[in-house]
C-alpha cells in the first residue's frame, strides 16, 4: 500500500474518531472552518451594547481623553440581534460526518445457475447474480456443481462419471441517465472434471452383442465460455421505498473454445428478453424476473424461466465506514420450463442438438453480507426438486462491488 493511501485512511480514522467528540465539546475540527458554537450557546451571552451616547462602565473603557465638550461617544459594537444563533449555525458533525446512508439497494439475486449440461442457459439466464435494478458494479462469480446430470452418466455406455463442474464469471455493470438504464458484460469460463469408468458396454459391430470395453478416458479441462451482454432499464420506481419495475434482455454471443458443454449456446446466438421487479417494505424485500430464451436459429429450444427470491434485513446499519453494514438471508425459487425441445434433425454447423430439455424446479438458499455500504458477499446452497435431476448440489458465491 502505498504512504498515499496510508494517510487517506489514517485521516478518515481520525475524522470518524474526531465527529462525535465535536459534537461534544463544540470545537472546530480541522479543515472545516467551524466556529466553536456549541460553547458559545451554552455560556452566558453578552451584556447588550449601550446606546449611543451613553458611556459604559469606566473600568471598561480605555484609557483616553475626552474629545470636546467632556461628551463621550461609545465606539461601535456588533448588534447581537443580527448575529446567528447557536440553533441556526451549522453543526460541526455536518462538515465531517456528513449524512452517508446508503441509497436504496436489495442484495443481488443468489440464481440457480441451471445445469448447462441438463439445461444449458447458465450463460444467458439473467437471475444468476443479477439485481432488476441498475448498478455501477464489478463482480465475480463462481459455482459448484457436484455430480452433474448423474442419470445420464449412469448409462453403462458411457465411459464417465462422476462430473463436476467448477463455473467462474467475471463481469461489470455500468448506469447511463440518473441510474435509469445499464449495461453489463459476463465473461464466463468453466473446468469440467470428470472420473474415467473401469469398463463400458458397447455393442459388437457384428454380433450387436454387449462386449466390455475399458472405460475412460477422464479429463480435467478449463474452457472460455460463451460471453452474454446485458441490457437493463428502469420503467417505474418508488423513489421512497426504492420498489421497483424494469425490462430488458441478455444476448449471448457462441464464443466457447468447446461446444462440450453448452452445444447450442456454443453454436448460435440466443436473446432472453426479460421482465423484472424489486418490492421493498421496511426491511423485509421481495424480487424476480420473469425471461424466456429466443435463439436465433428455428431449430434450437426455447424454454419460459420464473425466479423469485423472498429476504430479510436481519442486521442493518444506518451508516458504516467499512465494517459490516449488512447481513441478509434469502430463499429462492427457480422454475426453468421447457417450451420447445431442439430439433435433432437440424445440423447446426456440423453438430447436431438432441439434448432433451426437462422441468427443473430447484431452491436457492443463502446470505448476503454487505461490508461499507459498497461491496457484498452472497453464499447460498442450490437443491433441486424435480428430476432427473441436473446435479445433486451446487454451492455458489459472489463477489460484487458497487462503484
Amino acid at each position: 500500500m502505498s504512504s498515499r493511501g496510508v494517510f487517506l485512511i489514517v485521516t478518515g480514522l481520525v475524522a470518524l474518531i474526531a465527529c462525535p467528540a465535536a459534537m461534544a465539546q463544540g470545537v472546530s475540527l480541522p479543515g472545516t472552518g467551524l466556529s466553536s458554537w456549541a460553547t458559545t450557546s451554552s455560556s452566558t451571552p453578552p451584556t447588550p451594547p449601550a446606546p449611543s451616547g451613553i458611556a459604559p462602565p469606566a473600568e471598561l473603557l480605555p484609557s483616553m481623553p475626552l474629545p470636546m465638550g467632556g461628551a463621550y461617544l461609545a465606539p461601535p459594537r456588533p448588534r447581537y440581534e443580527n448575529m446567528p444563533s447557536a440553533a441556526d449555525a451549522p453543526s460541526p458533525t455536518m462538515a465531517c460526518c456528513a449524512d452517508n446512508k446508503p441509497d436504496h439497494f436489495t442484495p443481488y439475486m443468489l440464481g440457480d445457475f441451471v445445469g448447462p449440461v441438463a439445461n444449458q442457459f447458465s450463460d444467458v439466464k439473467i437471475a444468476e447474480g443479477e439485481s432488476p435494478r441498475p448498478i455501477d458494479r464489478v463482480f465475480y462469480k463462481f459455482n459448484y456443481y457436484n455430480n452433474l446430470e448423474k442419470p445420464r452418466w449412469a448409462d453403462p455406455t458411457e465411459p464417465i462419471h462422476n462430473v463436476d463442474l467448477f463455473r467462474h464469471v467475471f463481469g461489470f455493470e455500468k448506469t447511463f441517465f440518473d441510474q435509469r438504464i445499464s449495461v453489463g458484460l459476463r465473461v464466463p469460463f468453466n473446468t469440467l472434471d470428470a472420473e474415467a469408468k473401469e469398463f463400458r458396454v458397447v455393442p459388437d459391430p457384428s454380433t450387436g452383442a454387449p462386449v466390455a470395453l475399458p472405460g475412460g478416458p477422464g479429463f480435467d479441462s478449463t474452457q472460455f465460455g460463451n460471453v452474454s451482454a446485458i441490457a437493463k432499464g428502469v420503467l417505474w420506481e418508488d423513489h421512497q421505498t426504492g420498489s421497483l419495475i424494469s425490462a430488458g434482455a441478455t444476448l449471448s454471443f457462441p464464443t466457447a473454445s468447446s461446444r462440450k458443454i453448452n452445444p447450442g449456446q456454443s453454436t448460435v446466438a440466443y436473446l432472453q428478453p426479460f421482465v423484472g421487479f424489486i418490492f421493498n417494505s421496511g426491511d423485509f424485500f421481495v424480487q424476480g424476473f420473469s425471461s424466456i430464451t429466443l435463439p436465433l436459429v428455428h431449430a434450437e429450444s426455447i424454454v419460459l424461466f420464473n425466479d423469485l427470491g423472498v429476504g430479510y434485513y436481519v442486521y442493518r446499519a444506518s451508516a458504516g465506514w467499512g465494517g459490516l453494514t449488512a447481513i441478509a438471508p434469502t430463499v429462492e425459487l427457480h422454475i426453468a420450463d421447457p417450451l420447445r425441445d431442439p430439433d435433432p434433425g437440424v445440423d447446426l454447423f456440423g453438430i447436431v442438438d438432441d439434448l432433451k430439455l426437462h422441468n427443473v424446479v430447484d431452491v436457492t438458499l443463502g446470505t448476503t453480507f454487505e461490508f461499507g455500504n459498497r461491496a457484498t458477499v452472497g453464499a447460498g446452497l442450490v437443491f433441486p426438486l424435480t428430476g432427473p435431476k441436473p446435479f445433486d448440489v451446487e454451492a455458489l458465491v459472489q463477489l460484487n462491488y458497487r462503484f
